[in-house]
C-alpha cells in the first residue's frame, strides 16, 4: 500500500498582509498530481490545515476543493486530524458530506469513528427504512393468496408499518440514539469505495484494496482537548515529563489494536523534543513547548506521520516517526531543506520505504542585504520579473527617505518590508544569523571554543555525536 504524508498547510495564512492562497492552490494541484502519478491509496494530513480557528471563506473553499480532488470520488482514503491552529468543530463540520467520499476527519483526541458514522443524518434511518420496506414488499406479494378477513388484518398491519416509516423519514436526526451501531466485523461500514472493519476511540481498521490497515489517530493533544486525562497534572518541575508520559500511555494503549497481519501506522500533531523549529510555527504552550520524548512515540508503528514542525525531518528513526514539514516556505529560514511530501510504501511486517518528493517553490521567501539605497534600487530592478517575497535590509547610517521607499516599491511591489540597518545593528544580526545557520554539532564546537578557548579534540566530538545519536534514536 502507498500513502502520502503531508501536514501544516496553514490555508489562509498571510505574509505581512500578502495572501498566500494562490501558492497554496498551486501546491494542492501539485499534490494531486503526485497522488495520481504514484497511484497513492491513502493520504494523511497531519493537522494545521488552517492558519487560524476562524479561517477566511476562500481558505475553507480551497480545503474542500483539495479533499474533492484527492479523494477521487471515494477511490482514495483521505484522513485528516486537527492541529493547534485548527478549530476541531469547524474542521469536522463537513463530515456528513465527506464520509461517503472516503474522507475521514478527526477533530479531537479519542474520537470514535464508529460513533461518528452512527450519528450521521439519515444513515441509520436509511438502514431501518430499507429493512421495513423489504418486509412490506414481502407482505404485498402474499396478499393475493389471503382470504378476505386475513387480507383486512394484514392491511391494517401494513398501514401501521407505513405510518412508522413515514415517522422515521420525517423525524429529526437527534431522535436516534448515539450508541455505536451493531455492525458485524465482516460487514463493516462503507468509507467511499473502501470499508471500515472496526473502530474505537483513537483507532480504526480499514480495508483498502484487500489490504487491512490499523490507523491510530491522535489529533493535537492539548491539556484542554485531552480533557480529564490530564486533570491530575500541576505546573511543577515534573509537568512536562508527566505530559510526555501521558501521551506515551495513550499510544501504548492504542497499539494493542495492532496485529501482525495488518499494516500498522499512526498519525499525530505534536512537538517531539529535539525537533528543529522555525519562527513561523506557533509554540504549542505559551510558557514553554509541551514536548513529547521520542521514547513515548508508538513502538510498533511501521510509520508514524507527524505534523507541527515546518521543516521535514525525522522525529525518531528508531520509531519510524517523521515530520512532513509545511508545503510552503512560511519564513526566510525555511529555505533548507527543500519543501517536500513523503511517499511511503508499506506491507504487513516490513519496514517502510520512504521517498521525499520535493515540491516546486514558485515564490521563495528571501532576505536581501545591500549596501546603501543605490544598491537597493539595483537589486529590485534585477529581480523585477522574479516571483519572490523579499525582506530588504539596507545597510546605511542615514535615515531612509520616503521618496526612496516609494521608488523601491515601484520597482518591486512584492517587497515584504524595508529595514534600514546601522553598522552596530547589522553586526548583531550577522552574529545571530551565523549561529542560526549552524547545525547542533557545529553549535557545540563553537560553544566549546568560547568556554575553553580552544578547539574540541576528536574524542570529545565523537562522544557528543554518540550522545546525540542515542538521544535522537
Amino acid at each position: 500500500m502507498k500513502l502520502l504524508h503531508t501536514a501544516d498547510w496553514h490555508l489562509g495564512k498571510h505574509l505581512s498582509g500578502f495572501s498566500r492562497l494562490r501558492e497554496q492552490k498551486n501546491f494542492i494541484a501539485e499534490l494531486c498530481e503526485i497522488a495520481d502519478a504514484d497511484k497513492v491509496d491513502m493520504v494523511l494530513i497531519c493537522g494545521d490545515v488552517y492558519d487560524s480557528f476562524n479561517p477566511p471563506a476562500k481558505a475553507e473553499q480551497l480545503f474542500y476543493w483539495a479533499l474533492h480532488k484527492l479523494s477521487c470520488g471515494g477511490e482514495r482514503i483521505v484522513c485528516i486530524i486537527s492541529g493547534n491552529h485548527d478549530s476541531p468543530r469547524r474542521l469536522i463540520a463537513p463530515i456528513p458530506l465527506t464520509l461517503g467520499q472516503g474522507i475521514i476527519i478527526m477533530g479531537r483526541p479519542g474520537y470514535n469513528i464508529e460513533e461518528i458514522l452512527s450519528r450521521q443524518p439519515g444513515l441509520q434511518k436509511r438502514q431501518k427504512t430499507q429493512e421495513l420496506k423489504g418486509s412490506l414488499d414481502m407482505m404485498k406479494h402474499a396478499w393475493l393468496g389471503l382470504e378476505h378477513e386475513a387480507y383486512i388484518e394484514q392491511k391494517k398491519q401494513l398501514n401501521k408499518q407505513s405510518e412508522f416509516i413515514s415517522q422515521q423519514i420525517e423525524s429529526p436526526d437527534d431522535e436516534f440514539p448515539d450508541e455505536s451501531p451493531d455492525e458485524s466485523p465482516d460487514k463493516g461500514w462503507r468509507i467511499g469505495q473502501h470499508r471500515l472493519i472496526r473502530g474505537g476511540r483513537g483507532y480504526m481498521e480499514l480495508e483498502i484494496k484487500q489490504e487491512r490497515i490499523v490507523l491510530l489517530t491522535l489529533p493535537y493533544p492539548s491539556e484542554n482537548r485531552l480533557g480529564r486525562q490530564l486533570v491530575d497534572i500541576s505546573f511543577d518541575s515534573d509537568y512536562y515529563r508527566e505530559y510526555s508520559s501521558k501521551i506515551g500511555k495513550i499510544f501504548s494503549d492504542l497499539e494493542q489494536h495492532y496485529r501482525s497481519d495488518t499494516i500498522n501506522i499512526a498519525m499525530s500533531h505534536l512537538y517531539v523534543a529535539g525537533g528543529g523549529e522555525s519562527e513561523s510555527e506557533r509554540r504549542i504552550q505559551a510558557h514553554g513547548e509541551l514536548a513529547v520524548s521520542w521514547e513515548h512515540l508508538p513502538k510498533n508503528s511501521q510509520y508514524t506521520a507527524l505534523g507541527h514542525l515546518h521543516r521535514s525531518q525525522p522525529a525518531s528513526r528508531e520509531r519510524n516517526a517523521f515530520y512532513a514539514g509545511s508545503p510552503l516556505q512560511y519564513s526566510p529560514r525555511e529555505s533548507k531543506p527543500p519543501k517536500s511530501v513523503s511517499l511511503v510504501e508499506l506491507a504487513p511486517g516490513l519496514q517502510p520505504e520512504i521517498e521525499l518528493i520535493h515540491l516546486r517553490n514558485i515564490t521563495p521567501v528571501e532576505i536581501w542585504v545591500v549596501d546603501g539605497v543605490e544598491q537597493a534600487f539595483k537589486k529590485c530592478w534585477n529581480n523585477r520579473e522574479r516571483k519572490v517575497w523579499a525582506y530588504l535590509k539596507i545597510r546605511t547610517d542615514c535615515p531612509l527617505l520616503q521618496s526612496d521607499i516609494n521608488k523601491i516599491r515601484s520597482l518591486k511591489n512584492d517587497i515584504i518590508s524595508i529595514i534600514p540597518l546601522s553598522s552596530g545593528k547589522y553586526k548583531k544580526e550577522q552574529q545571530q544569523e551565523f549561529y542560526e545557520n549552524l547545525n547542533i554539532i557545529e553549535l557545540f564546537a563553537e560553544y566549546y571554543r568560547r568556554k575553553k578557548d580552544c578547539d574540541p579534540d576528536g574524542e570529545v566530538m565523537k562522544m557528543f555525536a554518540r550522545i546525540l545519536t542515542e538521544e535522537r534514536a
